[in-house]
């Protein structure tokens, strides 16, 4: 009997998402406290104070004012005056983010808390199914690295926060994974429920369409009655384009409103390059974090299909193409940049000097962030 229990004891051990669920709980405990004790240490006093405990309200930040807001009182579609958020509204943000911690914050009391038990429950599912993703191709090895640079990547502590990246990342995962399985239905939902996240989720459709080309070979002839599932992405769009017409007669509110943040249309080239000659320290860590991305991206292309570097390309571009503001937490979505780092790290002395790297830079960015620096927004 004992035997027997000794080796179910060792199989949970040895399971991946035991390993997993040990690197979220050390890197959860290590961050809180050093966020808090900067938090306490630093008299820290700001209009993003959501709880009464420092340890809970350091993980809320910037748009998770909005969050926030929109879980408690719903979409009013009104645009705020106030001197700090002038001619900004809630209807910037898409649905599905507040509205699952609307109805998760009936049950446990408490929006913010909710909001943060989605946010980590859906980072502890993307890092189990870019664990299955990488596994598709790669080795356990180099799918167990794969999770650990998710969680030391210099702003993963993000992904525990009152934002949305968790959550989107998890659906573009569960996206990816489906198309790799070739389950279409089930990656369609995935897409479209990503549609309601983020504005970026209907762009899922690319890098799906030619996931599903590589399936039939790009024989245009074996496409059947399985394309139409990827339709519930631009189905999605289309609904938070109808809200926004009913509520402000503009199908493209969410895009014109981002005037408001100081979000104008242009060339991403111009932005980055004006970003990176104003010389502030939050311009210059922009630019930093999207050099970074870039260089993995584009110096190790043999590691990716061509999907997944699309998906990277426009995940970079899109958002630079209105300005180079939260870029760093942007970024974080772009899994390719994890399964990259994980197959060049084989070699140990470089995944050391990588976590030498990473981990100190995390640890710097969430004492600014828990303070409410906007080096991250």
């Amino acid at each position: 009997m004992k035997l027997v229990i000794n080796q179910k004891i060792n199989k949970i051990l040895k399971h991946p998402f035991t390993y997993i669920l040990i690197i979220f709980i050390i890197t959860r405990i290590i961050l809180t406290i050093v966020g808090t004790t900067t938090r306490i240490n630093s008299n820290y006093s700001s209009q993003f104070n959501f709880s009464q405990h420092s340890a809970v309200d350091m993980w809320g930040g910037w748009d998770s004012w909005w969050y926030n807001r929109i879980a408690t009182t719903g979409y009013s579609g009104e645009k705020i005056t106030a001197a700090y958020r002038n001619g900004q509204s809630e209807l910037a943000f898409f649905p599905l983010y507040p509205l699952l911690t609307q109805a998760l914050g009936k049950i446990v009391g408490n929006v913010f808390t909710a909001g943060l038990i989605i946010s980590n429950l859906a980072l502890l599912g993307s890092a189990w199914l870019l664990y299955l993703y990488v596994k598709i191709d790669s080795d356990e090895p180099t799918a167990k690295r794969a999770v650990r640079y998710l969680f030391i990547f210099p702003i993963a502590f993000v992904f525990s926060c009152f934002l949305t990246e968790s959550l989107f990342l998890f659906l573009v995962l569960l996206s990816f994974y489906f198309a790799r399985k070739r389950y279409w239905l089930w990656c369609g939902l995935a897409g479209f429920f990503a549609s309601l996240t983020r504005n970026l989720g209907v762009f899922l459709i690319l890098p799906l369409f030619f996931e599903y080309l590589d399936s039939i070979n790009y024989q245009i002839r074996k496409i059947n009655h399985n394309i139409i599932y990827f339709l519930f992405l631009p189905l999605a769009l289309f609904l938070v384009s109808y809200f926004n017409y009913k509520s402000t007669g503009d199908w493209l509110n969410f895009i014109h409103i981002q005037s408001a943040w100081g979000r104008q249309p242009g060339n991403p080239l111009l932005h980055i390059l004006n970003d990176f000659m104003g010389g502030e320290i939050r311009q210059v860590c922009n630019c930093f974090f999207l050099f970074l991305v870039l260089g993995i991206i584009s110096l190790n292309l043999r590691y990716l299909k061509f999907q997944e570097w699309l998906f990277a390309m426009y995940s970079i571009f899109i958002p630079a193409s209105t300005g180079i503001v939260s870029i760093p937490r942007y970024s974080l979505i772009i899994f390719p940049i994890y399964i990259i780092l994980a197959k060049i790290s084989h070699n140990k002395t470089l995944d050391f000097a990588l976590m030498l790297f990473f981990i100190p830079l995390q640890i710097m960015f969430i004492s600014l962030w828990s303070i409410g620096s906007d080096i991250i927004m």
